[in-house]
């Protein structure tokens, strides 16, 4: 007599659809480093890492995890496809690498939002002071370009970066004008001093 595929004996252990299933992972954005439960043990046990810049096969289990929690980092699956000839599998690195930038292009910026939200919202118009910027996004700032000075807010402890473009700028044309002095032969002409 046979056993309803949904009745476990005792004794009897069930391996769960994909378990010795594996995937490709990539990502060009940051290193991701995931301890996944009920995934197969790999060579650090159920620690899996994806380096940036490197292409790894996965545990079914641990990518299906990591694609669905880490997708912020930029962390996507690599396309397969069998060979023409039957001998094999090809991996689509390239794309993978374009869809990787992309995505954490796009998770750094929705998490950029987010954050200058959450500063505004909680705390500068409940008139709270926004607690120092986590590690995580001074790396978005530092990585983007972005500042916290263009939406006014200055977390605590930190502080408010000198905007030198004004300075910069005006170095730059006083330069220009020496440059154009020189070329149509004018002496610059003496400081006059106020009385």
């Amino acid at each position: 007599m046979a056993t309803p595929a949904s009745v476990t004996l005792p004794g009897q252990t069930v391996t769960p659809s994909h378990y010795q299933d594996y995937m490709i992972l990539y990502t060009e954005g940051d290193e991701v480093i995931a301890v996944v439960d009920g995934a197969p043990p790999g060579p650090d046990g159920r620690k899996f890492t994806v380096t940036p810049g490197k292409a790894i096969k996965v545990p079914w289990e641990a990518g299906r995890f990591i694609l669905e929690h880490l997708a912020y980092t930029g962390v996507v699956r690599v396309k397969e496809t069998d060979k023409p000839d039957g001998t094999g599998t090809e991996y689509d690195v390239e794309s993978a690498r374009a869809e990787s930038l992309l995505a954490f292009e796009a998770a750094d910026e929705k998490r950029w939002a987010a954050y200058v939200e959450y500063c505004i919202t909680d705390k500068i118009n409940n008139k709270k002071a926004v607690p120092a910027t986590p590690d995580s996004i001074k790396a978005l700032i530092k990585r983007r370009g972005y500042r916290l000075a263009d939406y006014g807010i200055a977390p605590v402890g930190e502080m408010a970066p000198v905007d030198t473009r004004i300075a910069d700028l005006t170095k730059m044309i006083a330069d220009l004008k020496a440059q154009l002095d020189d070329a149509l032969g004018n002496t610059p002409s003496p400081v006059k001093k106020g009385k």
